[in-house]
């Protein structure tokens, strides 16, 4: 989300001790082409992203593909003395079914300065840009086309050292111009928005040891509106000013920090805005864990900016950190989670926005690399609109697929520096190969989605589902050439999972569907890792018979109530665990898609879309003897704390039951069991210890995410009901107990209580009033069992299934003064599978 900041000068008096310790001296031989006493370094980028929810609406969400191409360019002097940067970027990206949110962003500018003595220098900087901003501003107001402005900066200023204190003050100055967009009642007039910005700070630090430096600062800004008053008749002009103290601290090298604390002011010139008034705190840290972790946190306060309608703006809070770690000389995994509160003044609103996500870098050589990642964004906001208690809540899930290219020479030390981390262990000579047979059993989620244009009138839209316990067996042959495994595998199963829906009103109807046989085949492209685990991806086609009823209560003479067979796209992940030479231990996750169904007879005409993901816990055996692995993992050193990230998927079901009264009439019976699938990213973190090849583990995890079911139904008449559950967020804890094999792998099963946010909708008729918007913090029992498996000694991947049982709870609406009312009781479960890393400290 882009939100104009109001931090570049605060930032400016914070960054004074790191200039000021800089030695302009230093001036190693630098990457790039030499022009001159100039190094020039051009990059390129190619970026393409799937994002489910571009607009960030809660509801009628509109998903779609963006490519963004990113050229830059840096020009850095070479000098042993001042120094002089010039550089320009861009981001152009466009939308492959959305035009309208197209965008070309830019910015260029230059920075330098200018060395009086070793420890005294003046600096100044000066740049331009163009942006727009998310949808998720709110500021935005629903324009036709994203609000894009400029952004005009400059700065200047200075750092002496006298004796033992460094002075830092400087000075600010950004112009901001928003164009007016376009909307569906008008044009929205963003002049009201045009500002400039003006600061001066001054940061006081004593630097007898670099243990502890403590330091005083102080800044004061000037926000002027170039139209005032605005459309609404308010003055938004503002001084403010800010005073803290604290201490920065740099222990060694690896661990460096920062702490203040203090209180700000902002004064407004309307007298219709009180002016803000609070504490002011921030803190950082950056701490270099070992050779290949960096983990970075800090803390911020800020006052922003809002053309909201009575606010002078809000106080943002902002929390963050992040964790870099180097898997492998060429595999950087990335990581960051960041939580800000705006609390918006004079007005009754509170947004809260939640950004996490998780990556990996892959250099493909000196000048190539690729990078994965995943984004979530959420906001959770206090407006309450049409009654509907979190209207402007909305979540976000984003994939980015990336290519860059560094164009210019790189030094080879780089490389070298990267070996001598790393040492240099090597994975096993072949790894798993050769035929293998097996069987398995597992937990499979049964989701359908069903949509019916009725024949009386209206249509009906429904998210049904349940689990159930499959097994089969399975068998194959792999080919594994340095490392890398591609392998024919064929798999049968039979499996328990179905649904069931019924409302006993004689017009209403029952219905159903169960998943019975599968074949299939599948090919698996894996990696054999240091320890010969296989971890690996799936695709393949299945092909399974299903057994469907549908029927008219009040015509059973035609019911359908048939079998058939489907084809579905197969999708998966997994890993195999060496037990012995030849004997493994498979943890497998898929989910498939099938091909539509219609459910046809007198009187209806049903669609169904079906999908479904099947965990298998497997035990197979391989015909050639897999050589043994050339890591060696001591138990020991899997004890201690460890903390990770992970990515899950699954299904959350709702089993209901009640009385339904339809125009007074009834009460009539209504059981039916509604499910859909989402994806639920997360952090965990840990303590473990051990007893020779037994671990014990408490742990603690915390998750957000986007699992939810709803059902629609429109009528001509009287009756229909829209109702749902969204899955929030989860707070949990879990006693881990596992077994360590002699790769060092871990198999353990897990259990413990969690707490779930659960948001449920209740709307039957056309008075508003009467229907039910209810947020539960349900308690529940989540088990399961999972593997952990070394990438190398201090990193892992881990893969777990969990079940878990929540709390019922029930309602009665108040329709018809209880005449017409509705008795329901909802019984909640989730089902979920979760791929993360993580590391051992």
């Amino acid at each position: 989300m882009k939100i104009v900041s109001l931090l570049p000068l605060f930032v400016l008096c914070q960054q004074g001790l790191a200039l000021a310790a800089d030695d302009p001296k230093q001036t190693a031989s630098k990457s790039g082409y030499q022009l001159g006493s100039f190094v020039v370094t051009p990059e390129m980028g190619m970026t393409g992203v799937y994002d489910d929810n571009i607009f960030a609406t809660r509801t009628d969400r509109q998903s779609d593909q963006i490519l963004i191409f990113s050229p830059s360019l840096n020009i850095s002097s070479d000098w042993q003395k001042h120094e002089l940067e010039f550089f320009a970027n861009a981001d152009i990206g466009r939308y492959r079914e959305y035009d309208t949110e197209d965008y070309d962003d830019f910015s260029f500018g230059t920075s330098g300065r200018y060395d009086i003595s070793d420890k005294d220098n003046l600096f100044a900087g000066l740049s331009y840009s163009e942006d727009h901003e998310s949808r998720a501003s709110p500021d935005s107001f629903f324009g036709r086309y994203p609000t894009e402005y400029s952004s005009l900066d400059a700065h200047a200023g200075t750092i002496r050292q006298l004796g033992q204190f460094a002075m830092r003050f400087g000075g600010t100055w950004q112009q901001l111009d928003f164009d007016d967009v376009p909307t569906e009642s008008g044009v929205l007039n963003n002049d009201d928005r045009d500002r400039d910005i003006y600061g001066l700070g001054l940061r006081i630090t004593y630097n007898k040891t670099a243990s502890m430096s403590p330091f005083v600062q102080a800044i004061y800004d000037r926000r002027e509106y170039q139209n005032t008053p605005d459309d609404n008749l308010f003055e938004r002009d503002s001084d403010g000013y800010r005073l803290a103290a604290g201490f920065s601290s740099t222990i060694s090298q690896k661990l460096k920090s920062e702490v203040y604390l203090g209180h700000l002011w902002q004064h407004y010139e309307d007298a219709a805005f009180s002016d803000i008034s609070k504490p002011d705190f921030g803190a950082s840290v950056r701490w270099l864990s070992n050779p290949s972790t960096l983990i970075s946190a800090s803390i911020e306060r800020d006052i922003t900016e809002t053309t909201l309608f009575a606010s002078p703006g809000a106080v943002e809070t902002l929390y963050s950190a992040s964790l870099q770690h180097r898997l492998l000389p060429y595999l950087i995994l990335k990581s960051h989670i960041s939580w800000s509160e705006y609390d918006y003044q004079e007005i009754n609103r509170e947004d809260d926005y939640l950004d996490v996500g998780f990556g990996l870098q892959y250099d493909l050589s000196q000048h190539v690399y690729l990078s994965a990642d995943y984004r979530y964004l959420h906001r959770d906001s206090s407006v309450d609109f049409d009654r509907l208690e979190n209207a402007l809540d909305y979540d976000s899930h984003q994939i980015f697929l990336s290519i860059n290219a560094r164009l210019y020479p790189v030094r080879n030390e780089l490389d070298t520096s990267m070996s001598r981390v790393w040492g240099s262990g090597k994975a096993s000579e072949s790894g798993p190969y050769g035929f293998y047979v097996g069987g398995q059993m597992g937990y499979n989620t049964l989701a359908t989605h069903s949509s019916e244009q009725r024949t009386d009138g209206g249509d009906d839209d429904a998210r049904y589902g349940e689990a159930g316990v499959a097994g089969g067996l399975f068998g194959g042959y792999g080919w594994n050439r340095n490392h890398w495994y591609l392998g024919l595998e064929l798999e049968t199963e039979n499996s328990g999972a179905d649904w069931y829906h019924r409302k006993s009103k004689a017009d209403s109807r029952t219905s159903s569907l169960e998943k019975n046989q599968s074949v299939g085949a599948s090919l698996r492209l894996g990696r054999a890792l240091v320890n010969n685990s296989l971890l690996y991806a799936r695709i393949g086609a299945v092909r399974t018979e299903f057994d469907a009823f549908y029927q008219l209560n009040d015509e059973p003479q035609n019911a359908y109530d048939k079998d058939f067979d489907l084809n579905g796209l197969r999708l998966g992940v997994g890993v195999e665990l060496d037990l012995t030479e030849q004997w493994f231990a498979r943890l497998d996750y898929t989910f498939t898609n099938y091909e539509d169904k219609d459910l046809t007879s007198t009187g209806f005409d049903e669609d169904y879309a079906i999908r479904e993901s099947l965990f298998n816990l497997g035990i197979g055996w391989r015909f050639g003897a897999v050589p043994k692995h050339q890591l060696r993992v001591e138990p020991d050193s899997l004890a201690g704390p460890y903390a990770g990230v992970h990515m899950g998927y699954g299904m959350t079901a709702s089993d209901l039951s009640g009385l339904h009264r339809d125009q007074s009439m009834g009460p009539y019976d209504f059981n039916a069991e509604f499910a859909d699938h989402g994806f639920t990213p997360g952090v965990f973190a840990g303590y473990a210890i051990n007893w020779q090849r037994m671990l014990l583990a408490l742990e603690l995890e915390a998750e957000v995410t986007s699992l939810e079911w709803e059902h629609e139904r429109n009528t001509n008449g009287g009756g229909g009901r829209d109702f749902s559950v969204e899955v929030g967020e989860t707070l949990g804890a879990a006693i881990k107990l596992g077994y360590i094999l002699d790769s060092g792998a871990v198999l353990y099963l897990r259990g413990g209580p969690v707490r779930t946010e659960f948001t449920s909708q209740w709307r039957k008729g056309n008075n508003a009033n009467l229907d039910i918007e209810r947020k539960d913090n349900l308690h529940g029992f989540r088990f399961g069992l999972g593997a952990e498996v070394p990438l190398t000694k201090q990193s892992f991947i881990r893969l777990d299934y969990t079940r878990t049982n929540y709390e019922s709870y029930d309602f009665v609406t108040a329709h018809g003064g209880g005449s017409n009312s509705d008795e329901m009781s909802f019984d909640n479960s989730s089902n979920l599978f979760r791929l993360g890393l993580g590391i051992r400290f």
